[in-house]
């Protein structure tokens, strides 16, 4: 028994030993465990924080690719345009993960090559880390050359708003309701940037240089026994009502709707929209639309609701004995229904066709302050009258010359201005002409304040002047009016003048109980008159070359550099 309790305790004191060396190993071997993974977690999270610094970087690099890829919809004002120019830098809005970032475009490159480096640099003062890339790209510009875009010829089409009897420049329609007077009689073109609604028996009629046009940006509509003796250009409907006629041609953004019981187009219709010709309306020949065509009887006049080929790009339905001399091609169905008749072939499921039609004009009071300071600077050559100027009744002709008014100018009691071609008067004031005074000659009248019209006669139609005012037309008495009256930030009310011979442009235009309105080629006598040139259409399609556009077909990366320094050196 004894020996078996030795050999216990031997056994004993041999594990004492063991668990002691376990325990010195796991004191030198668990600290050391520890400062690696502590020193591995440091590494992770500061090549974490660099990463987020860097993708930072990265996203300017990005922004200013983009800018470079894009150059062909316009030059940006973050790149310099030659390699004169100096770098280009701007920032990023906000913040990006955390950090602030600067971008710096440099053109280095000739002009063929258009060479650039982007330096892109993003600090997060937070974490105090910057990080710069430097990319060296290239972008090639490629001209690409474009084909002549045909424009239509027909009528008189001009962007000089002096080239139209009536020129709406706002977007308010004009007014001519007469209140059961007689509506106007305008010879010349129409012109409006909106609506216009044609009272009924309103005549719009040549002149002998316009066919009698309209020109609208907005819906035409004509009310029973209107007549249009040019075409109707409309940037939205037609709409013919009664008896409602036009003498040339119908040309719709949107869709014309000739359904008065003798509503009549005499040469053709073209529509973007839908075409409707019902209740015993007429087209006199072809007839083409984007959208449905309906036909509808009954029969007019003429025997026949269309006089000659019919196209569209969706269905034609011909209906209620309506009649079409020609032939219908559809891109979709072609129908006759209730005695509906198409005297030619019919051609369902045709491919798409593309209808061009005549583009409307775009006239806007453009650069006013350019003609007020050039017609100022004219006027002040001459004499400076500081105050009003009232002429003396006797004599009564008065001879200015240019001449600049701070004050207003009241013409009366039989006065006569003369005005040469030459002749620019401007005044700071308002303008009276009244009691029997006149102006002669075609030189020009300017003033800041109202100009007040009140007189029974006015101008001389064989040399009229320009009246221009930056405020507003007061108009009173009926009576004879021969000049070119511009209002560009007003209205003309002309209910009160029943004989206009010129042009009249405003931002809105009333007019109406008889005024008669006619357009007259000694406008275009007028030196200097603010506006755009003259077109003179010649029936044919007219090709204008158009200059080749510049195509950048992508950015190519040179080299992509990585820095820990804002020089990237």
């Amino acid at each position: 028994m004894k020996k078996r309790s030795n050999l216990i305790q031997s056994e004993g004191g041999q594990i004492l030993i063991f668990v002691i060396i376990i325990m010195m190993l796991a004191v030198i071997i668990i600290p050391a465990i520890l400062g690696l993974t502590y020193s591995s977690a440091q590494t992770t999270n500061i090549r974490m924080e660099r990463m987020q610094v860097l993708y930072a970087a990265d996203t300017g690099i990005e922004d200013a690719l983009y800018t470079l890829d894009n150059l062909g919809n316009g030059t940006s004002d973050k790149v310099p345009i030659t390699i004169y120019d100096p770098p280009r830098t701007y920032y990023l809005p906000g913040s990006t993960n955390g950090s602030s970032v600067t971008v710096t475009i440099d053109k280095v490159g000739a002009e063929a090559d258009e060479a650039y480096i982007i330096t892109s640099t993003a600090f997060d003062e937070q974490l105090e880390r910057k990080v710069t890339i430097q990319v060296h790209v290239t972008v090639a510009p490629k001209q690409i050359p474009v084909g002549p875009i045909y424009q239509p010829g027909e009528g008189n089409v001009s962007t000089s708003p002096f080239e139209y009897a009536l020129a709406v420049l706002g977007s308010t329609p004009p007014d001519f309701t007469t209140s059961g007077q007689h509506p106007p009689v305008i010879s010349g073109d129409v012109y409006a940037n909106s609506a216009i609604n044609f009272p009924a028996g309103t005549v719009v009629q040549g002149d002998g240089s316009h066919s009698g046009n309209v020109w609208a940006e907005g819906t035409v509509t004509l009310a029973s026994g209107t007549s249009i003796s040019g075409s109707v250009h409309s940037g939205g409907n037609i709409i013919l009502q009664g008896t409602a006629s036009i003498g040339i041609s119908a040309y719709a953004d949107g869709s014309i709707q000739n359904t008065g019981t003798a509503s009549w187009i005499q040469e053709s219709a073209g529509a973007y929209g839908a075409i409707n010709v019902q209740n015993g309306a007429g087209v006199g020949h072809s007839t083409v639309a984007y959208g449905d065509i309906h036909i509808s009887g009954p029969l007019n006049g003429c025997g026949f609701n269309v006089g000659g080929d019919v196209a569209s790009n969706a269905n034609i339905m011909v209906d209620n004995n309506g009649k079409v001399i020609g032939n219908a091609a559809a891109g979709g169905t072609v129908t006759t229904n209730s005695g509906g008749n198409i005297s030619g072939t019919r051609t369902q499921y045709e491919p798409q066709f593309t209808l061009t039609l005549p583009e409307i004009p775009t006239l806007v009071p453009g650069n006013v302050s350019y003609w007020q300071n050039l017609y100022k600077a004219e006027a002040q050559t001459g004499t400076i009258i500081n105050g009003d100027y009232n002429p003396p009744n006797n004599p009564k002709d008065v001879y200015l010359g240019n001449t600049y008014i701070t004050g207003k100018l009241d013409l009366s009691n039989g006065n006569i201005l003369h005005l040469g071609n030459n002749t620019t008067v401007y005044v700071e004031g308002q303008v009276w002409i009244r009691t029997n005074a006149n102006i002669i000659g075609s030189g020009k009248l300017v003033s800041v304040g109202n100009m007040n019209l009140q007189n029974s006669l006015l101008g001389d139609p064989s040399s009229m002047p320009l009246l221009m005012t930056l405020g507003c037309f007061n108009l009173q008495n009926w009576g004879t009016l021969a000049a070119v009256l511009y209002s560009p930030y007003c209205q003309v009310d002309l209910r009160n003048w029943n004989n206009i011979t010129g042009s009249v442009v405003a931002q809105r235009i009333i007019a109406g109980q008889e005024t008669a309105f006619t357009w007259d080629p000694s406008v275009r006598d007028i030196p200097g008159l603010p506006g755009g040139t003259v077109t003179e259409g010649n029936g044919t399609w007219i090709p204008v070359e158009q200059p080749p556009i510049i195509e950048y077909t992508g950015v190519t990366i040179d080299y992509y550099k990585v820095c820990d320094d804002e020089s990237c050196s």
